[in-house]
């Protein structure tokens, strides 16, 4: 599978437009949305994902400037996002906001990650810490089967 990148990156992302564009414009009722959409996007993503894992594809080769650090914080963002955006959407509305224009999308897309931001930093890296600290693993300089330094 590794030898078909560019198979992989076509189809990925062909399907990846078809299911935002019937998200946002085409299909019948939430319900279809919830149950099917989402999770052909996530069937579409995937296949991204395998297209950046073959170094036959143009996305082994890609490095985009913050995706490390949006990786990281990505378990937060997902905590956070859903319940930020329906803070928002009612203030949106009784200013009379259109949320469905780019720029206020692009806004609250990033207020929402920037919302995961604060809770992976207030959050989980104090706890990811206190676990290091805890239960020291092995270092990455060590090899594979060296012994685990005692807690002390």
């Amino acid at each position: 599978m590794r030898r078909h990148g560019h198979a992989l990156l076509l189809a990925g992302a062909a399907s990846s437009v078809a299911v935002l564009h019937g998200l946002a414009n085409e299909l019948p009722s939430p319900f279809v949305a919830t149950t099917f959409g989402f999770s052909l996007l996530a069937i579409a993503f995937s296949l991204l994902v395998l297209a950046a894992l073959s170094p036959a594809s143009l996305l082994y080769r890609l490095r985009i400037p913050g995706a490390a650090s949006l990786a990281l914080w990505s378990y937060a963002v997902y905590l956070v996002h859903k319940p930020f955006f329906m803070a928002v959407a009612p203030e949106l509305a009784r200013r009379h906001v259109d949320a469905t224009a780019w720029p206020v999308m692009c806004a609250v897309v990033a207020g929402g990650v920037g919302a995961g931001w604060i809770l992976f930093r207030t959050v989980e890296t104090p706890f990811m810490r206190l676990r290091g600290r805890w239960f020291p693993g092995r270092r990455p300089q060590e090899p594979p089967g060296a012994a685990v330094p005692a807690l002390g």
